[in-house]
């Protein structure tokens, strides 16, 4: 299971999501957050799947992507 901090990250970003009137439908932790086996230097995967995204609102998809981006691994 994620730790205070990751879990934290992860429900800002939904919350940031939402308050830009995207909707997540569920978000998913995947690779070795899902099963437990996570160490200090793992990285977080997680799936977030968005209701609406790329059914034709370009702007909600860029959007999107600018948003995630300070998430992204440098």
């Amino acid at each position: 299971m994620a730790d205070r901090k990751t879990r934290k990250m992860i429900d800002e970003l939904i919350n940031l999501l939402k308050t830009n009137g995207i909707r997540a439908e569920k978000a998913m932790f995947y690779g070795p957050y899902a099963p437990g086996l996570s160490h200090a230097d793992s990285g977080v995967d997680v799936a977030i799947i968005l209701s609406d995204f790329g059914k034709g609102n370009s702007a909600d998809t860029a959007l999107t992507g600018q948003m995630l981006d300070p998430y992204k691994e440098a």
